[in-house]
């Protein structure tokens, strides 16, 4: 405030006194207000101003504030203590004694430092007139008047400096108006967002309610894997094989039943130490080696003997968790005693073989080239048939041949079916150099290395071959024996794979046909969390049958029964394709895919799904090891004979130790990130490198360590040869069931109605049979566009059940496809010849199905 010096005052301090109580009179009211609005001080000439309709002074600004301007006040006031600045409030409406007025503010800061607190003080600016009811010299004491006159000459001056920051002041005040309506159009969009987001929150509780319907049936599938795990531990106890699970301290978890005996476990010792329990072996390193399973995850494997003379083959192994901890360790206990014996006796029985031939056999070494010269011949040779090296050295072999073979051509009839198959068996009578006629042994095996070509033949005399064979066929009939009884098992191995096989995937087939549903129901497509969510589900089910195929291919490849389709195949294509389908991943873990790939084709003669594999699981592994801002780079080229894929990235690494390892089945690296330890039984990377030698190729990786990345380098055997390759077709319009009449064969009723659901979706007219015998029933009474069927049904199979489909009238021309739960490779070639058109793995999706209907003839709409 400015204020004009004051004439003829007796002192400062009655002039200060004076001058604020002239402020207080004839000064622009001021009021002093907590944050709330209680007014704590007012000067003189506020009062009225402060009065309410009722002529009593209000306690509260905010009570004499007309209502749709109280917002803006408790706003001016909240800036003014937070910013600590002045602010101003133009045009605010009062209600007072007087009537409605309008008030310009202006807010200041105000700290009290006697009762410590933040206050506020307003200067009222009234832009309307007040009406006068009280004399204004009322409002002065009787010993004050004799200073009005001087005060207002005092305040004259002031008067011209206040009416231009008065002026100054309203012009602030319009600009804060203009803001103030710009703030409610502000608040009206704030409020209709709030109106839309009330709407979308019901949206979203009536999604909710779908998700607990969908969770509701997943649970149910839950609890299905529930039991078949527990058909699995009734499996273990069945094998006959005495197991024991214990936790790190060394406590009984669980243990099968032929166990009991050799440890003495009784029904009530589960959670029992181990080493409590007698047990009947001799295995004194049996608890140190369970220590070192799962504290530094070694596994062994060695004979032990028990105290009633039996064999066992003792192997120990960590026990792994799901979420990949080490929670214990595992004893299997096998049984051997049977086949050490027939080891024992085969040893014994090979000893004496070898001592045999030791003591009476002696073998006749001899070369020859391809015109049947001799070039070399041994000691045995001499000893066998009395000619010294001198004396056949240059010469034909014909003289150890009777004279009856040198007529019929025996020793060039030898050489030629060795040329020819490689090999010619030799089990005649030979001449010596004395006359004498020998039975001897052996054959006749072809020779080419770099500068000789020609032929070897090793004989033994036969009477030891006699008597070595002898007790070799004893030996050879128990092994023979073994074996039969090694293909038994390994024949019901792969039937429980296969029944194992069928039963994961069905409830997963049923998981991944609902989410299908779920994500193109017509009230979900425009929900993107719940495709969201469909899509996690489907990559989900999709992942777990990778897994189990991969076990499968590994069970066959382990067995010799993995059969490659050899054609040409382009490399680059395949390369191209799977970054292109895997380019989503990518994106989402923030990880840069780097391709470096001919424009060219790159053919080599492989089996191309085999080929997909591998690249599919090194790209994936890649992406899997590596965290988000780092590189995949995938290279290929084709160098000396060969196409070489290398996969690096900048991920984990691999520690040296584990280099050697890596391809080992269900190895995987420790210390993984987090996205690689959720997924994966370790059998990737075993099946790429056992896929790349049936090509006749290699498989190696590189690392400089935990943390700096690593590198795999495939190497496969490179065909010249050229392949025509098609345009890549397009994405198959799902409209192609539109009007279709379908039938749908399963024996799962949840799999049944799920489908036939789904396939509605898409305007088909589906009829669902339970079983072959309904399904042909159900045939022979109407026409259909397309049948899909389970190979496993409960009647008959479903190779049977096409082969009589293909019988009726209507059918022969139908496409038919199959759906198997064991990986399509399997059942392909069966499917084909039994009359399907096409064969699908479970789970299966409506754009495989579409596929093959078109691809082996269209659906009539």
């Amino acid at each position: 405030m400015f204020f004009t010096r004051l004439p003829e005052v007796k002192n400062a301090e009655t002039s200060s006194a004076n001058l604020a109580r002239a402020h207080e009179l004839f000064g622009p009211p001021v009021i002093v207000i907590r944050e709330d609005g209680t007014i704590v001080h007012r000067s003189v000439n506020a009062n009225r101003i402060t009065e309410d309709a009722r002529q009593a002074r209000v306690s509260n600004l905010l009570d004499i504030v007309r209502g749709d301007a109280q917002a803006q006040v408790r706003q001016a006031v909240q800036r003014c203590l937070t910013s600590a600045r002045r602010q101003e409030q133009a045009a605010v409406p009062f209600v007072t004694a007087s009537g409605e007025i309008v008030v310009g503010l202006s807010l200041r800061p105000y700290r009290d430092l006697a009762h410590q607190e933040q206050l506020v003080s307003i200067i009222c600016d009234p832009l309307t007139a007040l009406l006068d009811n009280t004399p204004a010299a009322t409002l002065a004491r009787p010993e004050e008047e004799e200073t009005v006159d001087s005060l207002r000459k005092a305040l004259a001056g002031s008067e011209i400096l206040l009416r231009s920051s008065m002026q100054h002041e309203q012009s602030s005040n319009e600009a804060l108006r203009a803001s103030n309506k710009e703030l409610q159009a502000m608040n009206e969009e704030l409020r209709s967002a709030t109106e839309e987001l009330e709407a979308s929150r019901e949206e979203l509780q009536s999604l909710n309610e779908e998700l607990m319907t969908v969770n509701s049936e997943l649970l149910s599938k839950v609890q299905e894997s529930a039991r078949v795990s527990d058909d699995l531990k009734n499996l273990i106890s069945l094998v006959g094989v005495a197991t024991v699970f214990v936790d790190r301290a060394l406590n009984i978890k669980r243990y099968t039943s032929p166990a009991e005996t050799l440890f003495n476990i009784r029904s009530g010792d589960e959670g029992r130490p181990l080493q409590h329990l007698t047990h009947g072996l001799d295995y004194p390193e049996l608890f140190s080696d369970l220590r070192s399973a799962f504290e530094s995850l070694k596994r062994s494997e060695k004979e032990v003997r028990s105290k009633d003379g039996r064999t066992f083959l003792a192997r120990v192994l960590p026990y792994r968790t799901d979420d990949d901890r080490i929670d214990g360790a595992v004893l299997a206990l096998i049984d051997i005693s049977e086949q050490k014996a027939a080891q024992d006796q085969a040893q014994a029985s090979e000893e004496k073989l070898r001592l045999a031939a030791r003591e009476t056999h002696d073998f006749a070494i001899i070369v020859v080239d391809d015109s049947g010269t001799i070039v070399s011949w041994n000691v045995g040779a001499n000893r066998i048939f009395g000619f010294t090296a001198e004396e056949m050295l240059g010469h034909p072999l014909d003289p150890i041949f009777t004279p009856d073979d040198i007529a019929d051509g025996v020793p060039a009839h030898e050489r030629k079916k060795a040329a020819s198959n490689g090999r010619a068996e030799d089990e005649r009578w030979h001449a010596t150099k004395d006359g004498r006629r020998i039975f001897c042994s052996g054959f006749l095996s072809r020779i080419d290395v770099a500068g000789f070509p020609g032929f070897a033949k090793i004989v033994h005399d036969a009477t030891g071959r006699k008597l070595a064979k002898s007790k070799k066929d004893m030996v050879l009939e128990r092994e023979r024996a073994d074996n039969t009884e090694i293909r038994k098992l390994s024949r019901l191995k792969d039937e429980f794979i296969a029944v194992l096989s069928h039963e994961l995937k069905n409830p997963l087939n049923l998981i991944h046909v609902k989410t299908e549903i779920l994500a193109r129901l017509p009230e979900a497509r425009t929900s993107g969390r719940i495709q969201e969510i469909a899509d996690a589900i489907q990559k989900s089910v999709l992942a777990q049958a990778q897994i189990i195929d991969d076990l499968l291919d590994f069970s066959r490849i382990q067995t010799g029964k993995l059969s490659l389709r050899f054609a040409p195949t382009d490399v680059a294509a395949i390369v191209r394709a799977i970054a292109g389908a895997m380019q989503g991943d990518f994106d989402q873990s923030q990880v840069r895919l780097e391709l470096d790939v001919p424009a060219t084709p790159v053919i080599i003669r492989g089996d191309a799904v085999r080929v997909e594999q591998i690249v599919w699981n090194l790209v994936s592994n890649a992406l899997k090891f590596t965290p988000s801002q780092g590189r995949v780079i995938v290279r290929l080229r084709e160098d000396a004979g060969q196409v070489r894929l290398e996969v690096a990235d900048t991920g984990c690494g691999i520690a040296p130790n584990a280099l050697g390892t890596i391809f080992e089945m269900f190895e995987q690296t420790p210390n993984l990130p987090v996205r690689a330890r959720a997924g994966g039984l370790g059998i990737g990377l075993s099946l790429v490198r056992q896929i790349a030698q049936l090509h006749g190729g290699t498989a190696e990786a590189f690392s400089d360590g935990a943390g700096r990345g690593a590198q795999f380098i495939i190497c496969l055997p490179a065909d010249a040869t050229s392949v025509d390759r098609k345009a890549g077709d397009k994405p198959i319009d799902l409209a192609v069931f539109n009007n279709a009449r379908v039938l749908l064969v399963e024996d799962s009723e949840e799999s049944l109605l799920a489908m036939a659901e789904l396939l509605s979706l898409y305007g088909a007219h589906v009829s669902a049979a339970a079983n072959a015998t309904e399904a042909l029933a159900v045939a022979e009474q109407g026409q259909f566009d397309l049948v899909i069927t389970d190979v496993n049904l409960p009647d008959i199979d479903g190779y049977h059940l096409v082969a009589q489909l293909r019988k009726l009238d209507s059918f022969p021309s139908v496409p038919i496809v199959a759906v198997t739960g064991r990986p399509v490779s399997q059942d392909d070639t069966l499917a084909v010849k039994a009359g399907f058109d096409a064969c699908l793995s479970k789970p299966f999706s409506l754009q495989a199905l579409a596929e093959a209907v078109r691809s082996r003839g269209r659906v009539a709409e």
